[in-house]
């Protein structure tokens, strides 16, 4: 049995179309918690599991996994990104004692983005932005972490720095080593 004080509560938000559903199945599926990648295109993602969110293609409401790693327990807790449906954001950052905060490379900070941003905060959630999509075509980190820190101010400071871009792109650069340890290991292989 898992101790309270060991349990980790995270939330998942960011604005629609961010790469959030894509992030939690990657997560599942490199820390083994399924034999598969899902997708949202393919409709096959986990997170994405009922017949209206697979026709429609985005999360209509948050999904709920646990990862067990290093002696913790994560709450992980994926919620949609629409405007319609902020409720289910803000019901999940209610949740949380950590907000990861996505941003996509190819559309920036989006409505719902700074919504997340500025809950989480008053809430005084620790918030994590996490830039996704650099292997599109046409983007950049550098763009992209000027635009966060026009939105959000200059306090915004990287910790993983991408290699690449686009097709190019190959993973990323740990700034601390080991202190992002857990997302390493996510994302070997």
């Amino acid at each position: 049995m898992t101790q309270t004080a060991s349990i980790r509560n995270v939330t998942l938000a960011g604005h629609a179309g961010s790469g959030k559903t894509t992030l939690t199945d990657c997560v599942l599926y490199k820390c083994g918690l399924t034999n598969r990648f899902g997708s949202v295109d393919a409709k096959t993602s986990l997170s994405d599991y009922s017949d209206e969110e697979k026709e429609h293609g985005y999360s209509i409401s948050s999904s709920l996994f646990h990862l067990d790693r290093n002696d913790r327990r994560i709450h992980w807790i994926d919620t949609p990104g629409y405007p319609d449906l902020v409720g289910e954001m803000l019901g999940g950052l209610d949740a949380a004692e950590t907000a990861l905060i996505t941003v996509s490379a190819t559309q920036g900070v989006g409505l719902n983005t700074r919504k997340a941003f500025e809950k989480a905060g008053e809430l005084g959630l620790a918030r994590w932005l996490v830039v996704t999509k650099m292997d599109a075509d046409d983007v950049s980190f550098e763009d992209t972490l000027e635009k966060i820190r026009s939105t959000f101010g200059n306090r915004c400071i990287p910790l993983l720095f991408p290699i690449g871009s686009g097709e190019s792109f190959e993973g990323v650069v740990d700034t601390i080593p080991g202190y992002v340890r857990f997302w390493s290991r996510c994302h070997e292989g």
